[in-house]
């Protein structure tokens, strides 16, 4: 066994490191000038057969030295490869076929290399849509907590970028957290015409921190302040209340055990609080809503079809209840009343930590949400994003949950639409032969109507999306979501992609989310129904690759 430590002059953007999935983890550090500034884990490649090249952008050192160094002793062998092949270059390695890798889904967005989680930051500045996320550029594993970053102009292409934050330490990562853009510049941070774009983030080893960019989010630089506030919790979100004119954030926070016995309202010791700030710097402890879980959202939105009414609404987890849950209710600026209990909202499976993005021109309502669980067979990438869906609010006939919070895909997709066929007033064999029309190919933006007295199966490949009329249930992937009686014919929409598919029922009613993995050119559609009344639209659609 032997110390491994490398000293490489930076001339050129990225080092290489050769990952093998299953060899043993080991720490890595990046010194400059006799500090850490860099610290990872990853399962290094032991010879010359590795499975994929983890790329990591030390272009803000050119021109410098770098030291690295494992903290562990490696077998000589592999330490002495490694030295070699651990390479520095200006070209990415191994990505001849970047985006179309065998399971790489073609309209949603994954991450060029490694895992994925929550999406970050989330805002609209200047023409560009940020998308900001949990990124571990080192393995298909959750772990090394960074934000990779990508923009889109139409919500439709993404362009990735460099990573945005680097964990400090594995002792120090940044979590998930969201952005806004400070366009009255109460932080002070504002050098020129620039607004600055603003992003909140957790770091382990700190508390809730800030860091802010001039160019449009490609350079962020932490407040010299940070943290703004500490204390047990994650995943800041902050919003601008205009009555009140101050900022708003609702942040995770679990309470220390003295606070959650003594106080009724807190007693199930962890929730969502909200607190104020006039310039993003100093915050004041507001209210606490107990019993929510990670990931919080508060907006106001318009119901739908109503005009003028407005309300507002809580969005996250219901831990032991939901996972994807909302609250609708009343906000002065400090405190959340609510007028309805908490409902369930995005069925899943493959559904978690979604966000909106700030500042959304026309003051729409648009959420991701991470593609949780969605692992793809010997890929170098993991799990992924929804498309981009649009949120409404809509009134129920129900008296105890009277609104309903509705998830329907951005119409900036219908640009990937190629050809359609479509039929209508259909009987069963004639809506299956429109089904197995051939040369569908695999990504299809798929609208069908079936009269909801029926019941129905539409089999998509080996997952089976099923109606229970006599419950007014929809199932798919394990999940059963309500739908509300009254709809004839029951709409459906799929976005079947390569590896995902997403389905939504009557615009949005229900909405579920699923990794779906096919046999290469083996996907079939079929549907079992007694309804001879059906209409079908299929649409082909282009790669947004």
């Amino acid at each position: 066994m032997t110390d491994f430590r490398k000293i490489i002059p930076i001339t050129a953007k990225y080092l290489h490191f050769p990952i093998r999935g299953g060899s043993p983890k080991v720490v890595l550090q990046i010194e400059h000038l006799g500090q850490v500034v860099r610290e990872f884990a990853a399962e290094l490649a032991e010879d010359s057969s590795p499975d994929w090249w983890a790329f990591y952008d030390v272009s803000a050192f050119n021109g410098e030295t770098l030291t690295l160094k494992v903290l562990s002793p490696l077998p000589e062998a592999q330490a002495a490869w490694l030295a070699q092949n651990i390479q520095h270059s200006n070209a990415l390695i191994g990505m001849e076929d970047l985006y179309h890798e065998a399971y790489r889904p073609q309209i949603h967005f994954t991450s060029r290399r490694g895992w994925n989680n929550d999406p970050n930051g989330l805002v609209y500045l200047q023409g560009e849509w940020h998308l900001f996320y949990q990124h571990n550029p080192f393995g298909t594993r959750w772990g090394n907590m960074h934000w990779g970053h990508a923009v889109s102009r139409d919500l439709v292409h993404w362009m990735e970028l460099p990573e945005a934050l680097y964990q400090k330490s594995l002792t120090d990562m940044a979590y998930s957290g969201g952005g806004l853009v400070d366009a009255d510049n109460t932080a002070g941070w504002k050098q020129g015409a620039e607004d600055a774009l603003v992003v909140a983030f957790t770091s382990t080893g700190r508390g809730e921190c800030l860091a802010y960019s001039l160019d449009r989010g490609r350079i962020l630089e932490e407040f010299a302040g940070n943290p703004v506030i500490a204390h047990q919790g994650r995943d800041p979100k902050i919003i601008w209340y205009p009555a009140g004119g101050h900022w708003v954030m609702i942040v995770y926070e679990e309470l220390p055990e003295s606070a959650a016995v003594s106080d009724s309202a807190s007693t199930a010791g962890f929730g969502y609080a909200i607190y104020t700030s006039a310039d993003l710097k100093g915050w004041q402890k507001e209210s606490f809503l107990p019993g929510w879980y990670e990931c919080p959202e508060l907006f106001e939105i318009e119901v739908d079809g109503q005009p003028g009414e407005k309300h507002w609404v809580v969005y996250g987890t219901l831990k032991g209840q939901f996972k994807s849950a909302y609250q609708v209710g009343s906000f002065d600026g400090r405190v959340f009343t609510p007028f309805m209990p908490p409902a369930p909202a995005h069925a899943g499976p493959c559904f978690y930590a979604a966000q909106l993005f700030n500042k959304a021109p026309q003051d729409r309502k648009i959420v991701i949400g991470w593609l949780e669980g969605a692992a793809y067979p010997d890929m170098p990438f993991s799990q992924g994003m929804t498309v981009p869906l649009e949120l409404s609010l809509r009134r129920t006939a129900d008296e105890t949950a009277p609104y309903r919070l509705c998830f329907y895909p951005v119409e900036e997709l219908v640009q990937l639409h190629r050809s359609e066929v479509c039929g209508s007033r259909l009987n069963l064999a004639g809506a299956n032969a429109l089904l197995a029309f051939p040369n569908l190919g695999e990504l299809l933006d798929l609208r069908l109507e079936v009269d909801s007295a029926s019941a129905f199966t539409l089999h998509i490949g080996e997952y089976p999306l099923t109606w229970d009329p006599s419950r007014a249930e929809i199932r798919f992937a394990g999940q059963t979501a309500a739908v509300a009686p009254g709809h004839a014919p029951l709409s459906l929409r799929l976005l079947l992609d390569r590896s995902v598919t997403e389905i939504f029922v009557n615009q949005g009613w229900a909405a579920f989310a699923a990794m779906t993995l096919f046999p290469p050119g083996e996907r079939t559609l079929r549907l079992d129904s007694a309804s001879q009344d059906i209409s079908l639209s299929i649409y082909t659609l282009k790669s947004i690759w």
